[in-house]
């Protein structure tokens, strides 16, 4: 039987200096056979009421295997939050 050894390598994870981060409450995506895009940015409402606008700050791009990969661990760091801290709601409320 022929069997694939499993190993394990280190990975130092660096960080620039510099590094900031952006609030975002907005994401677009387009799938290709080779890439995930994942538009990112702020949705801001219309305080008139008319219409609203999101203003995209990155694109996240990534391979469907990444992809794949980034979503079990999503999952995994939100099950852990709703572990310690309840269900996050996902629907607003009609006023």
């Amino acid at each position: 039987m022929n069997q694939k050894a499993s190993v394990k390598q280190e990975i130092e994870v660096l960080y620039p200096e510099d590094l900031g981060a952006i609030y975002v409450n907005h994401a677009q995506f387009v799938m290709t056979a080779t890439d995930l895009n994942i538009d990112i940015g702020v949705l801001r409402p219309d305080p008139r009421g008319k219409n609203a606008t999101v203003r995209i700050s990155n694109r996240l791009t990534m391979s469907p295997q990444h992809a794949k990969m980034f979503l079990l661990k999503m999952q995994q760091v939100l099950d852990g939050y709703e572990k310690d801290f309840g269900e996050i709601p996902t629907k607003t409320k009609k006023k």
